[in-house]
């Protein structure tokens, strides 16, 4: 039999290392050993990765309660476009702004209804005259 050398990880104060451990075995038992540690680290890595996927979950939610995004509508030559705008506030001051939007985007939309009633009105008379003559 001969000895093998294998890296222990050990956790110390808050940080692993890795120490190296002799051990003395076969070699079917080294390489059950090896699958081992190789299965250990595996392990090790996908649940760092699954913390750090859940840290950035946990931080997506905080981003964008402090910065939220905000749909301005520019008039370009003759044309309307919207932009997107960012601005940071409590989440208060995002429901008040959400809230003048809503509004806003109400108000355009009774003109809007308005206007196009008008023209329905004007049209009518004139295609009334031209079908009774």
């Amino acid at each position: 039999a001969t000895a093998a050398t294998a890296a222990v990880a050990v956790k110390e104060e808050g940080q692993e290392q890795e120490e190296a451990v002799q051990f003395e075995g076969t070699d079917e038992e080294q390489e059950a050993a090896l699958r081992i540690q190789a299965i250990h680290r595996g392990k090790a890595a996908r649940k760092e990765v699954q913390a750090l996927k859940e840290q950035k979950r946990q931080e997506e939610p905080a981003t964008a309660a402090t910065a939220a995004t905000a749909a301005v509508a520019v008039k370009e030559e003759g044309q309307e476009q919207e932009e997107a705008v960012q601005f940071e506030g409590t989440d208060e001051e995002q429901e008040a702004a959400l809230r003048i939007q809503a509004i806003h985007r109400g108000k355009a939309a009774r003109k809007e209804v308005q206007a196009l009633k008008e023209q329905k009105r004007q049209e009518e008379p004139a295609t009334a005259a031209t079908a009774a003559t």
